[in-house]
């Protein structure tokens, strides 16, 4: 008889894993917070610019494509449009900004709901921890 005999063997209950919708819902998250960020950067950074707000130049201005891109002309030809628009590299950076702060913000407020009403901590098979017990730190 093993020292394990005494406890009983556990369901063979299979996890199912989360809906699919939430799947779903994570990939379209993953698209629309950026174009969300990227037109939120665009309007603060227009404001900016009509305010007189210090904005770094080194962002303003027209994007430039490298030289090595001619000798691509298929690339070249897709990419010509670029160099036109005014300021990207501004709105990309505050972009990016705002997508962080963003997804922060949405994992937090996640993570309020899903500890409020998600799964209990522990299962039907967990015992839970003992209370009142003190253990002493390990000194050697």
């Amino acid at each position: 008889m093993t020292r394990y005999d005494s406890v009983p063997p556990r369901p063979s209950v299979q996890t199912r894993g989360p809906h699919p919708i939430w799947r779903g819902i994570g990939c379209l998250t993953m698209i629309i917070v950026p174009l969300i960020a990227f037109a939120i950067s665009r309007a603060l950074i227009d404001l900016a610019l009509s305010s007189g707000w210090p904005v770094p130049t080194a962002l303003l201005g027209s994007p430039g494509l490298p030289d090595w891109l001619r000798s691509v002309p298929v690339l070249y030809t897709l990419l010509a449009p670029v160099r036109t628009w005014t300021n990207l590299y501004a709105y990309l950076a505050l972009a990016a900004i705002l997508t962080l702060l963003i997804g922060g913000v949405m994992s937090f407020a996640y993570s309020v709901i899903y500890a409020m009403i998600g799964p209990p901590r522990w299962g039907p098979l967990d015992i839970p921890p003992p209370k009142g017990v003190k253990i002493k730190s390990y000194k050697r």
